[in-house]
């Protein structure tokens, strides 16, 4: 035998070694975990019922839905969340997704409860249903003659294209003002802010029980390839989503802050003559003009 070749089978041998005290140290831990939920006689039928009604988020789709890694799915969800461990051949059998799947309901529940704060500070609305159906036509009308007019301006090659379109977009909310009640005019002047003034809109608590956890964001999940942060936070604020701040212990009581991004349902614009003509508004005003 060439030494190349032994040093070959001392390696192979090496890692089996390894591999098996892997496996050693896995049921060992097992073993310890007092989260975890025995399935000694269980059979086919009850692995399936209760991978598909109870125990129905395996540790994959739980790192999807929390934007989380492996290892702090083990430190902060592991100790505080039952869960059961499918052996290999069982899991091939009933076709799920992961080997340790937890409860689910139980999950739900604990992040509920570990909800620091929940709140949301701006909302996009059309600036059309803020005007009395008995008004509607004349705003159109008049809405008609400010694009009307723009589209007749002879054009100026020295003009700042982004001035314009804000000038026009001031000319268009001024014009909303004269149609809209007196409980929307103080919205409309002192109301609107632009993503790149958001600290002008002030935080306000949400109700916490809009939590769900499959429509969870995170800015960095969010962030494609050359984003920057400032991007993300930018459009959470335009379409005005709920920041959800999560704080969990891990079994020494240390706790982990996340912080998530849900989408909130959005305004209907189906009936609406001109569906994407809106603005950002402070949310506290907006609750403020429509209490």
């Amino acid at each position: 035998m060439s030494e190349n070749t032994s040093v070959e089978l001392d390696n192979i041998m090496e890692d089996l070694d390894t591999t098996e005290q892997d496996k050693v140290n896995s049921k060992k831990k097992r073993a310890e975990d007092p989260m975890l939920v025995s399935t000694e006689g269980w059979s086919l039928q009850t692995y399936r019922d209760m991978t598909e009604y109870v125990y129905s988020l395996g540790y994959k789709q739980i790192c999807r839905y929390l934007k989380c890694s492996r290892p702090w799915l083990h430190r902060f969800i592991r100790p505080n969340i039952h869960h059961i461990y499918v052996h290999q051949n069982i899991k091939n059998r009933i076709h799920i997704e992961s080997q340790s799947c937890y409860n689910t309901q139980e999950l739900i529940d604990f992040l509920k409860d570990h909800i620091a704060s929940c709140q949301r500070r701006s909302i996009w609305i059309p600036l059309e249903i803020l005007v009395p159906e008995t008004k509607q036509k004349a705003w159109e009308e008049a809405i008609n003659l400010i694009f009307e007019e723009e589209k007749n301006k002879p054009e100026n090659p020295f003009s700042d294209p982004e001035e314009e379109e804000r000038n026009l977009f001031n000319e268009i909310v001024k014009a909303t003002g004269r149609f809209v009640p007196k409980k929307f005019k103080t919205l409309l002047s002192d109301g609107i802010v632009y993503e790149t003034r958001r600290t002008k809109a002030p935080w306000v608590d949400v109700p916490k029980d809009i939590f769900d956890i499959e429509s969870l964001e995170s800015v960095h999940s969010l962030r494609d390839y050359g984003d920057a942060d400032e991007e993300i936070y930018r459009q959470l604020f335009a379409e005005g989503y709920t920041r959800i701040v999560i704080c969990v212990p891990d079994k020494d009581g240390i706790l982990s802050e996340k912080v998530y991004y849900m989408q909130n349902e959005k305004v209907s614009i189906a009936t609406l003559t001109y569906p994407d003509l809106g603005a950002i508004f402070s949310y506290k005003m907006y609750l403020e003009a429509t209490s």
